[in-house]
C-alpha cells in the first residue's frame, strides 16, 4: 500500500513506476501497523493515521495504477473497516480512481491459505480475474 500511495518510496529505490502494472493488497492494515505502535509503546490495538500509515498518503497524489484491495469477511478486528475506509477515501479524492474492492470469505488471509469447495484458493481466483481485466 505504501508503494502505491507514496511515490517517494519507489523513486528513492530507483524504481520507475511506469514499470508497474498494478498493485494488489491482501488484508492490509491501512492505519499505522500494530508492530510500529508496539515499538512506540502504544497499545497495538490502537488506530493511528500518521506518516507510517497508508491512509495518510491518500489524496497527496493521484492513483494512476490499478489497485485491488482484498480483505476477508471474518478478518482480524478493524481490518475490513480499514480497507473499506481506504477504498472510500481514495474514491473521495479521486472518484475515477482505478481502485477495486474484493471481500473474500474466512479469516485473516484465508483466501491465500485455504482452498474453496472447488479446490481453488479464493485469493488466486480474485487475482487472476483482476489481472485479466487489465488486458
Amino acid at each position: 500500500m505504501m508503494l502505491a500511495l507514496n511515490g517517494a518510496l519507489l523513486h528513492n529505490a530507483g524504481v520507475d513506476e511506469a514499470s508497474i502494472l498494478a498493485y494488489v493488497s491482501e488484508s492490509s492494515q491501512q492505519t499505522t501497523h500494530y508492530n510500529i505502535l508496539r515499538q512506540r509503546g502504544i497499545d497495538s490495538r490502537a488506530e493511528r493515521i500518521d506518516e507510517e500509515a497508508p491512509l495518510y498518503y491518500v489524496g497527496q497524489r493521484p492513483l494512476t495504477k490499478p489497485l485491488l484491495l482484498i480483505y476477508n469477511a471474518e478478518d482480524i478486528p478493524c481490518r475490513p473497516e480499514q480497507n473499506l475506509l481506504m477504498y472510500q477515501s481514495i474514491r473521495h479524492f479521486q472518484p475515477d480512481a482505478p481502485v477495486f474492492l474484493k471481500e473474500l470469505p474466512g479469516g485473516h488471509c484465508a483466501g491465500s491459505t485455504h482452498k474453496d469447495e472447488n479446490g481453488n484458493y479464493p485469493y488466486v481466483t480474485a487475482l487472476k480475474k483482476f489481472l485479466a481485466s487489465l488486458r
